[in-house]
């Protein structure tokens, strides 16, 4: 018995692969900016004061990064930026203690908010100086990434199923 055609079907075979895997990397930074934009949402709704400055720096993955051969990662996160950054992300995902910096007996953390006037006889709205902060958390990202669980499965299954289609 002879097999005719063998080639050709292992050739679309190769650019289905490529078509698949290129499918993955566009699902991994779809999927990224999903969670970003659900974790954008989370801190409007959950926070009492708006955080204004990390709802503005989280940000995701524009490129893929490559994790192994046919795997591939986009992230979501509160970027850096100037202080605090990602810090004050991380300790607002995770809850803890912020410490002024500095060393000395002045160093402060600084923020505005409510506060006890006791010329005004009540509260004011202004600066607070404070040497510490304890936060809970408020789990802002993990949640997104919950919440989307479904969607991102669905998106990674789009971009495949147009892949096999092409």
């Amino acid at each position: 018995m002879t097999w005719r055609g063998v080639g050709g079907f292992i050739e679309a075979t190769g650019r289905m692969k490529t078509r698949v895997k290129a499918a993955t990397a566009d699902a991994a930074v779809d999927g990224a900016r999903e969670i970003k934009e659900t974790a954008k949402a989370n801190i409007l709704a959950r926070f009492e004061n708006k955080t204004f400055d990390l709802y503005n720096s989280m940000y995701s993955d524009d490129i893929a990064t490559p994790v192994g051969p046919d795997a591939f990662s986009a992230r979501a996160f509160p970027r850096g930026g100037p202080p605090p950054g990602t810090v004050y992300g991380r300790i607002q995902e995770l809850g803890g203690t912020i410490y002024a910096q500095g060393g000395g007996r002045n160093d402060l953390l600084w923020f505005e908010g409510f506060r006890w006037d006791s010329k005004a006889n009540g509260y004011t709205f202004g600066l607070i100086s404070v040497p510490e902060v304890t936060l809970e958390g408020r789990f802002y990202l993990r949640d997104a990434v919950l919440a989307d669980l479904t969607e991102l499965r669905e998106t990674a299954a789009r971009h495949w199923r147009v892949a096999l289609e092409e």
